[in-house]
């Protein structure tokens, strides 16, 4: 047995009337111990697994340097090397967000 006194025993001299009527105390006490909401992989919609394969698209576009290491054909002035590269950061988002939406779970729709 502790001879310490806890915040509301009667012994620190307060009787645990703090003006709150405790309403909301059960709800503070699952909010601090419970833990977060997670993930659950099992909610998926059936065949999602199949959407990742789209983010392999700009992957390997952009691995395979042999795939556009040259000049020509140029866009105005930019050599194909360069807009090559920056026509892949629109079509990744693109593709992100397909495959986002498209594999997100029914309850957060």
């Amino acid at each position: 047995m502790s001879t310490e006194s806890g915040p509301h025993d009667g012994r620190d001299g307060h009787d645990g009337d703090d003006g709150d009527d405790g309403a909301d105390d059960h709800k503070r006490r699952n909010a601090a111990t419970d833990p977060p909401a997670r993930y659950d992989a099992g909610r998926r919609t059936r065949g999602s697994r199949g959407w990742y394969v789209l983010l392999l698209a700009p992957f390997v576009g952009m691995l395979w340097v042999p795939l556009y290491n040259r000049v020509e054909p140029r866009a105005g002035s930019i050599p194909f090397f360069y807009w090559y590269q920056f026509v892949w950061i629109g079509v990744s988002a693109v593709l992100t967000a397909v495959v986002y939406f498209a594999t997100r779970n029914d309850a957060e729709r």
